[in-house]
């Protein structure tokens, strides 16, 4: 059974930052440079130049400082097939999927300093906690089509890691990833589903619940609407049942229509159109089927039943002689040879016909009732 890492993803993986701790180290280093500002000014006008001197050594360190803080808030974010991974900044986080996370869209308004803007942002369940991812979408470009989240900012403060750049970067390869594994998996789903409706249809044919077996089709043409083996199945569950013959010409022709070299389902049809009396239905169906499938014994002996039925004798005849070349085995079609020849005053040779045919089958009493009608027939035409 395949697994999503069977099925290759190009891997993704981008930076992000802490965005809480680097408001912190951007607010200390602004505020250490306006301090220090003032400070060399003061210096300046007082000439005390070792103040001025030291003041810009703190500036110059204390910036230090904050950039590697910077850098070490710098978290990695990755996707692997489906396998999401966070780690960096205090974070070590592996999810598997299926996990829960909502994804959305937060629109800023625009504001007399600002221009309008949004965030697509994902709101991760880690381990029954929110955390917020968001990757900035630059004024003046369309935002993805997701839902609209509305005060996730408000709600769970200032995202927590913010992408090192701007949409579409990690977070939308990530988002559109997981979508695609979250199809693949109900696709795999879908198929499981399919196979367990499919063996238990066939375990309810076999027993004779043809009305249970029709209801694991109808769902499986529900999941799988352009498939023709459901509404094949369906249709000869229908058969068997004995009724909604009109039903199962239906289901039989859709899958014929869904794949017009569906052999067996010309064939079924055929079966069901005998049942309603169309004789001339079962020989233009056995018809369809022997040009796909010229070497079925069955289907000629099918077609020859049909033919004796339209009293077509001589296209009958022609018929059985051929299922019995491909396959001389089985005792039909030698019975319904001897019935053509019963028909057509060959006696003696229809006789041998029946007799063979109880020879390959001691049990066939059709042919045994045929044996004693023709040796009647013979004894009257020899009291005559």
């Amino acid at each position: 059974m395949n697994t999503y890492s069977d099925t290759y993803l190009e891997p993704i993986e981008g930076y992000f930052r802490r965005s809480k701790q680097t408001i912190f180290w951007i607010l200390l280093f602004s505020i250490v440079v306006l301090v220090g500002g003032i400070l060399i000014v003061v210096s300046i006008l007082q000439q005390q130049l070792i103040f001025v001197i030291g003041t810009i050594v703190m500036i110059i360190l204390v910036g230090g400082v904050t950039m590697r803080q910077q850098n070490r808030q710098r978290v990695k974010v990755s996707l692997i097939n489906d396998q999401l991974t966070i780690i960096g900044g205090g974070y070590h986080i592996q999810l598997k999927a299926p996990f829960r996370y909502q994804t959305g869209v937060e629109h800023i308004r625009a504001t007399r300093r600002t221009p309008e803007f949004h965030y697509v942002r994902m709101v991760l369940d880690v381990y029954g906690k929110p955390l917020v991812l968001e990757e900035q979408v630059p004024s003046g470009i369309q935002p993805p089509k997701l839902d609209e989240i509305i005060g996730v900012s408000s709600a769970l403060g200032i995202a927590e890691l913010s992408s090192v750049n701007q949409y579409p970067s990690t977070l939308w390869s990530i988002i559109a990833q997981l979508e695609k594994v979250a199809s693949y998996g109900q696709r795999e789903q879908i198929k499981r589903d399919i196979e367990s409706l499919y063996r238990i249809g066939g375990q309810q044919m076999n027993a004779g619940h043809h009305g249970e077996a029709i209801k694991m089709f109808s769902e499986i043409i529900r999941l799988t609407p352009e498939s023709p083996y459901p509404y094949y199945n369906r249709g000869m569950a229908r058969y068997y049942q004995g009724r909604d013959f009109g039903k199962a010409i239906t289901d039989l022709t859709t899958a014929l229509r869904l794949n017009p070299k569906f052999d067996k389902a010309y064939r079924m049809r055929g079966l069901v159109k005998a049942e309603q009396g169309d004789w001339e239905g079962l020989r233009d169906d056995c018809t369809l089927a022997i040009k796909l499938n010229p070497n079925d014994s069955e289907l000629y002996n099918m077609r020859g039943g049909a033919c004796y039925r339209l009293q077509d004798y001589q296209a009958a005849l022609v018929d059985f002689n051929r299922a019995i070349q491909l396959d001389n085995t089985k005792p039909e079609p030698y019975h319904n040879r001897g019935l053509v020849k019963q028909k057509l005053g060959h006696l003696d040779s229809a006789l041998d016909d029946f007799r063979q045919a109880l020879i390959l089958n001691p049990v066939f009493e059709l042919a045994r009732k045929s044996i004693a009608q023709v040796e009647y027939e013979k004894q009257q035409l020899d009291l005559n």
